[in-house]
């Protein structure tokens, strides 16, 4: 599950790209990533999801962490619910 301490280490842990690289291969984190990022794009400001729906339990790990990456790089507005069970999709204004 998603937890606030989750995603603390993630901000500071860039390691991680090269673990999930070595565990799942680099062709498959990319594409996983440019999946993940493709729908995130396409959908609409202020609009939310449910991450259950849309995220297995063993990828978790990794879609948090790609979440807290596209929000770091600028690419996405983003922001976890409180209870990190939804995803909101936000304009800045």
């Amino acid at each position: 599950m998603i937890t606030q301490e989750n995603l603390m280490k993630n901000s500071a842990d860039w390691d991680w790209v090269d673990r999930y690289s070595q565990s799942m291969g680099d062709k498959a984190l990319v594409d996983y990533s440019r999946k993940l990022c493709a729908y995130l794009l396409a959908l609409p400001d202020d609009s939310e999801i449910e991450i259950a729906r849309i995220v297995t339990r063993r990828n978790e790990d990794l879609f948090a962490k790609l979440v807290c990456r596209y929000k770091y790089e600028g690419i996405l507005n983003l922001q976890f619910s409180a209870d990190f069970r939804r995803l909101r999709k936000y304009e800045l204004k």
